[in-house]
Parts: structure tokens; C-alpha cells; sequence
């Protein structure tokens, strides 16, 4: 018996050394570090993520296919908290679905959702507001909102509509009635937050320093 538990504890070390490698080598791998407002090797190393939501993640094939690949193995060892990075400006809002659906699923379980970011613009700005449990900021954050675009026969409408179902679930996760939260995050320009509006707004009220 204490064989098999032997192993059983080495084969989870090995797992989880593989899941981190994984998380670390596809987020440098897919962006240059930036000052104060993107997470170092080391900041990621102490975060400790079960996944990370960065640019790939939000606009290709391989990088969806990445995250998926990251919170499969991470599945097998989350319990009662789910750790994701943020640090994306934005992408496909069919690809966002796909990141929506699989942490929702997380969240319906019971799970607790903490989140780091240091950038979260366009569609990252939807699902750290309507995912997120806790969201803690860091450094000289981006954090960002603006209507929604999608590229097909009918834009116009059907980018209007999407972005109404958009705005609808971020005022009702932010617990903020939903005109009033479609004239404050939806204007004609980028609405930037300020670290007052990210607390007023109950987005974040944890901000921390970078490096770690």
C-alpha cells in the first residue's frame, strides 16, 4: 500500500512539473515581457496558474487548443480553487466562448475563481468580469471595454446584439443595472479604467506591485 501511494505522489509531482512547464513555455513563448505591465518567468513560477488566458489564447487555433490542453491536466488536480492568468488584449468572441464555457463548468462545480492580470481588454475584459470570484491586479495595469465587433454579413446588427448579451452578463456579475453599465463600459472610444473605477465598479479592489 505505501508503494502504491509512493507513486501515486510521484506521478502527480511529475504531472503537475509538466503542467507548469507548459503554462510557462507557451506564455513566453507567445509574447515579449513588458515592463510593469505583463508578468516576468518568475512572477508566473510564484503565481503558480492553472491556466493563462494571453493573446494566443484569444485569437488562434493553437492557442485555444493550448489552454484546452492546460486545463484538462489541470482538472485532474483542482479541488476548490481555480488560478488563471490574464493577460490578453482581446480576440475572437467565438474562441472567448470556448474559455467561458470550460472554466463555467469549473464554476458550477463549486469552484472558486481567482484571478491575476495585468491586461484584460475587448472580450478578456467579458471573461474576467463574469468569471473571475477575485480578481487581483497588477502592476501598471490595461484594463479595457469597448463594443464589440463582429466581422460577417449583417455586422452592424449582429454585432450590437452580441455585444447587448455582452454588457448583459458583465452588469449582472458585476451586480450593476445593465443601462447603466452599458453607458459606462460600452462608449464610443475605449473606456480605460482607472484603479478608483476598477474598486467602484467591484472589479478588483487587490492591486499589487511588479515585480513579485
Amino acid at each position: 500500500m505505501n508503494s502504491i501511494i509512493k507513486n501515486l505522489i510521484e506521478f502527480v509531482s511529475k504531472v503537475t512539473m509538466v503542467i507548469g512547464l507548459l503554462l510557462i513555455f507557451h506564455h513566453f513563448n507567445t509574447s515579449d515581457v513588458e515592463k510593469n505591465n505583463q508578468f516576468s518567468y518568475s512572477d508566473i513560477q510564484k503565481i503558480a496558474p492553472h491556466v493563462i488566458i494571453d493573446d494566443a489564447t484569444l485569437i488562434s487555433e493553437e492557442g485555444i487548443s493550448t489552454f484546452i490542453s492546460q486545463i484538462r491536466l489541470s482538472s485532474l488536480f483542482i479541488q476548490n480553487k481555480l488560478k488563471v492568468v490574464i493577460e490578453s488584449n482581446g480576440g475572437v468572441i467565438k474562441i472567448a466562448d470556448v474559455v467561458y464555457n470550460s472554466i463555467n463548468q469549473f464554476i458550477d462545480s463549486g469552484v472558486y475563481v481567482e484571478c491575476h492580470v495585468t491586461k484584460a481588454s475587448s472580450v478578456a475584459f467579458t471573461l474576467m468580469t463574469t468569471l473571475c470570484s477575485n480578481t487581483i491586479v497588477y502592476g501598471d495595469f490595461i484594463i479595457m471595454s469597448h463594443p464589440s465587433y463582429v466581422d460577417t454579413i449583417g455586422s452592424t446588427v449582429n454585432s450590437k446584439i452580441i455585444d447587448m448579451i455582452l454588457v448583459k452578463k458583465e452588469s449582472q456579475a458585476l451586480g450593476i443595472d445593465f443601462q447603466k453599465w452599458l453607458s459606462i463600459s460600452r462608449l464610443e472610444e475605449d473606456k480605460y479604467y482607472t484603479k478608483e473605477e476598477l474598486i467602484k465598479y467591484n472589479i478588483s479592489t487587490e492591486f499589487k506591485k511588479l515585480p513579485l
